[in-house]
């Protein structure tokens, strides 16, 4: 799966907690893919396929994983 420019972003602000923000249209973008979830506190949180999708992405722009 390709990731758009806005996707990859929000994809790569994960936080410790596995959850992101982002724009309320591109977070439905991301879900409607099954990247990201909503959380039954209302946050956003990234999928074992949204961390999948962040590190091909990387892997594919020459970046690795982040530390």
């Amino acid at each position: 799966m390709s990731l758009s420019p806005t996707g990859a972003k929000i994809l790569s602000s994960i936080g410790d907690n596995g959850e992101v923000e982002g724009h309320a249209a591109a977070m439905q973008r991301l879900a409607a893919t099954k990247l990201v979830r909503r959380r039954p506190s209302g946050q956003w949180e990234v999928t074992e396929a949204g961390r999948a999708a962040i590190a091909a992405h990387r892997a594919a722009a020459g970046s690795g994983p982040r530390e």
